[in-house]
Formats: structure tokens, C-alpha cells, sequence
């Protein structure tokens, strides 16, 4: 297809590329925000912020 005598590949590669980005940043932020909620819910025993916050959880680690 042309585009006032131009050929526009160009633009199918850029909305090509913005699409891949806008799906990749979707995937990170949802990646982000369920890690988030995991670690809320689970917390690991080498996060201190998480060992002072639930000392129940991981009684048998020494700080």
C-alpha cells in the first residue's frame, strides 16, 4: 500500500515495535504487581523488611 506515492514500511515497522513495547510494559507492571501481592502474602526469609514484619513466619532465622 502507498501513501501519497510513499512506501510505508516504515510505519508498520514503528506501529509494529510500539506494539511489542506496549505489550512488554503491560507484562512487566502485571509481572510487578503480582510479585508484590505474592510476597505480601508469602514473605521470604531474605527480605528483613518481611522478617520484622511477620517475626511468626520465620522464627528460626537469626538477623
Amino acid at each position: 500500500m502507498t501513501f501519497s506515492g510513499t512506501h510505508d514500511n516504515w510505519l508498520h515497522s514503528a506501529f509494529s515495535v510500539g506494539d511489542v513495547i506496549n505489550k512488554v510494559g503491560i507484562g512487566v507492571i502485571a509481572y510487578w504487581a503480582a510479585a508484590a501481592v505474592y510476597e505480601k502474602r508469602h514473605p521470604s526469609q531474605d527480605n528483613a523488611a518481611a522478617r520484622e514484619e511477620h517475626p511468626q513466619v520465620n522464627a528460626h532465622i537469626s538477623p
